[in-house]
């Protein structure tokens, strides 16, 4: 990957994969920028084709920006329900591709920790594996739609990095919440710890410098936005919940496994 300027303006339209542990102030911090509390439009559940409806998402995209990153929710892509997929494809063609006048990058996102935690789509995606390959592929047929220069963040591949390397040290990924896998995921299954939004962060870094990001200084901080707000919800179902700390290890191997899905 031939390395690049990065960009120093990034607006974001996402869910809640994005503003959990306020993964814009990651990414800016890896970059050495500033982060621009303006320029994100981030709503828990949202789905391309409803940012395509909000008047909020077409303002941000009337400003200049180096670059702007999507996010579609975490079950649409994978095509489950294909009148939603279709509703977002639409959104990609025809909403934001016209107006893609910088770099565009679509947020590849990754599988849920023991296949869809929701209902409906649970027979769509029975088991991590089956979500992330569903998924993978659904987020670079949307990349696709948004024109020749949208470029593809590979989250999700970066996600399974991880699992790959747990499955082929023996030990279940999924299962056992010591493993690393496990720890890239909030308790509820799907939403990432602060380990998650990290590794999204390095792949983020990645594929805008064309860098490695091994050996990257930047740890994050010990209060995130939103914190409280994760953490009443997540005390629920696991009372005490605390974002999880990052020690060196699980430093090396989450920009390790960022590298070998980006470069």
């Amino acid at each position: 990957m031939a390395a690049a300027a990065p960009p120093r303006t990034i607006a974001w339209v996402g869910d809640s994969y994005t503003y959990f542990n306020d993964l814009p102030a990651m990414v800016a911090a890896m970059l050495d920028t500033e982060p621009d509390p303006e320029a994100c439009v981030l709503c828990g559940g949202a789905r391309l084709s409803g940012h395509a409806a909000d008047p909020r998402v077409a303002a941000l995209l009337e400003r200049d920006w180096d670059a702007v990153v999507l996010q579609e929710a975490s079950t649409v892509a994978g095509g489950y329900d294909l009148a939603k997929l279709g509703a977002s494809r639409g959104a990609a063609r025809e909403f934001f591709a016209p107006r893609a006048s910088t770099t565009v990058l679509l947020f590849g996102t990754w599988g849920h920790r023991g296949g869809s935690v929701y209902a409906a789509s649970k027979h769509a995606y029975p088991s991590y594996r089956a979500m992330q390959a569903k998924t993978s592929a659904g987020c670079k047929r949307l990349c696709a739609l948004l024109g020749a220069s949208a470029r593809y963040v590979p989250v999700g591949e970066a996600f399974r990095e991880v699992h790959e390397a747990c499955a082929g040290s023996h030990l279940e990924p999924e299962g056992d919440p010591r493993t690393l896998f496990s720890r890239l995921y909030a308790p509820d299954g799907h939403h990432p710890s602060r380990l998650g939004s990290y590794l999204a962060a390095c792949v983020f870094y990645a594929t805008l410098t064309g860098e490695s990001p091994e050996g990257h200084a930047y740890r994050p901080p010990p209060r995130c936005a939103h914190d409280d707000v994760v953490q009443a919800a997540f005390s629920c179902l696991q009372p005490g919940w605390q974002p999880a700390a990052m020690d060196d290890g699980d430093r090396a191997a989450l920009q390790a496994a960022a590298a070998r899905a980006t470069v």
